[in-house]
């Protein structure tokens, strides 16, 4: 089963959470809303009571006088309200009025339903004959919510006695449509509410795990091999741990570049070492001039590759502790390049190579004029090895906006395209095509160090119809 990440899990604890808050706050809310309107409904109706009850003494102590109160009612009831109370329409009264005397006897009913009979046991008749508040609820057919009635009661009083009971019911179904408004409101605010509360959800979630994602990132361009710095974090915790990870990483890559450095350094001494040691057995007093010669030029020849491959160790172990240039002074590379130029002519007469350089610009850097004299003897050395006899190597350095730009292009076979990504990296290095040997693998290395330490960049990339280039972007003075 595929586990699910941080940021979903987050967001599906805080969705728990929101979820069952919203439907506890429904559920509250909505077991609140018909209690409430109904505890509305009965204060007005309450007062409603008391005010017809001081209008129907008449009415009570002499029942043949009810004409001009019946009449009054029924006006009222057949009224058409013109009324929107909270979006719902009120047309007409929904009400129903009824008196009874001191026996609880019914004698007037607006709805002439219940005159003449006893209603001396309802709660409303009852407890307000006994001085006490009365009130009912009372279902037209049991069992049917629906039909349920809310009677309230208010005595009538003549010198301080109760000679009646005046009653005003309403139905429960007149107070539905507020009902459903209400629980129609709740439901599309508390759907909003959800919808919001769902998106704040992700974005907090997306924004908690933000920090992770980062470390989690950091850890695979460390995985990778990048040097590059921890990220902005600003938890505490994080930050120490991603310091963490980038000590350990750099303890590793010590390590890693320490037994990369003896294995290599076995390797490449092995061979010279090798041909020293069998040509210095081979020697003898007695052997001819022309034997000693070959033998002794030998050792003379691998001492010197082995000096070379020590020196140029040392060269890449020291440009590799530094974090910047020591001290810098402004360098030709006119001048400097021209020099390197003679200095390989020999190599390239050899081969019958062309070898061109052209400068039309003032390339003045400030730099190391070692470090750029060892990068451009590496780089040419290079394009001499690859070229095929009687190529051509192109040497150009130009200014552009901004920068100064070195060039050295060959017309060998070009760099394999699976060794493209690595040509830069320490100890990597591809067979020279005559002899099929291999170099140290660590001029690339050293120049590319000693280019970014000049905050210049360094690419190599193959070229139309055949060859490779090196291209070089230093910044001028």
């Amino acid at each position: 089963m595929a586990s699910v990440n941080l940021s979903l899990r987050v967001f599906l604890v805080y969705f728990a959470l929101i979820g069952m808050a919203a439907y506890w706050g429904f559920t509250v809310v909505s077991s609140q809303v018909k209690p409430t309107i109904r505890q509305t409904t009965e204060e007005t109706l309450v007062e409603m009571s008391n005010l017809l009850a001081e209008f129907a003494l008449p009415v009570v102590q002499n029942p043949q006088q009810q004409h001009a109160f019946s009449q009054h009612v029924d006006n009222f009831l057949k009224r058409q309200y013109n009324a929107t109370i909270f979006g719902v329409k009120k047309e007409d009264a929904s009400i129903r009025i009824y008196m009874t005397n001191a026996s609880g006897i019914v004698i007037y009913d607006s709805s002439s339903l219940a005159i003449g009979q006893d209603y001396s046991r309802w709660n409303d008749v009852y407890l307000t004959l006994q001085g006490q508040y009365g009130a009912r609820s009372s279902r037209r057919v049991p069992g049917d919510e629906t039909t349920s009635v809310m009677h309230v009661a208010a005595p009538v009083k003549f010198q301080g006695d109760i000679i009646g009971v005046l009653t005003v019911a309403k139905s429960n179904q007149s107070l539905r449509p507020f009902f459903a408004l209400i629980n129609s409101k709740l439901k599309y605010w508390g759907g909003l509410f959800l919808v919001l509360s769902l998106l704040a959800g992700a974005i907090l979630s997306y924004w908690l795990t933000g920090s992770i994602r980062k470390l989690v990132k950091y850890a695979k361009q460390l995985t990778k091999g990048e040097n590059i710095p921890p990220p902005k974090l600003s938890e505490p915790e994080l930050i120490s741990l991603a310091q963490a990870m980038k000590n350990m990483r750099e303890k590793l890559t010590g390590k890693e570049y320490v037994e990369e450095y003896l294995l290599t350094m076995t390797h490449e001494m092995k061979s010279p070492l090798s041909a020293i040691m069998g040509a210095a057995e081979l020697i003898e007093p007695s052997m001819q001039d022309k034997d000693l010669q070959h033998f002794t030029s030998n050792i003379l020849l691998e001492s010197k590759r082995l000096n070379g491959f020590i020196q140029r160790m040392l060269d890449v172990a020291r440009i590799e502790n530094l974090s910047h240039l020591e001290k810098t002074q402004p360098v030709d590379l006119n001048n400097l390049i021209t020099a390197v130029v003679a200095q390989k002519q020999t190599e390239a007469h050899k081969k019958d190579i062309k070898l061109t350089f052209i400068c039309k610009d003032d390339v003045c850097i400030a730099g190391n004029d070692f470090m750029l004299q060892q990068v451009v003897d590496n780089l040419i050395g290079n394009a001499l090895e690859f070229s095929p006899q009687y190529g051509q190597v192109n040497i150009l350095c130009h200014a552009q906006a901004g920068d100064i730009s070195i060039e050295v292009a060959d017309e060998g076979l070009g760099i394999p395209e699976y060794a493209l990504p690595r040509v830069f990296e320490r100890f990597y290095s591809l067979p020279r095509p005559l002899s099929g040997k291999r170099s140290s693998g660590l001029g690339l290395t050293f120049s590319k160090r000693a280019i970014e330490l000049h905050g210049g960049d360094i690419t190599l990339e193959n070229i139309s119809p055949n060859g490779a280039r090196v291209r070089i972007s230093l910044p001028k003075i």
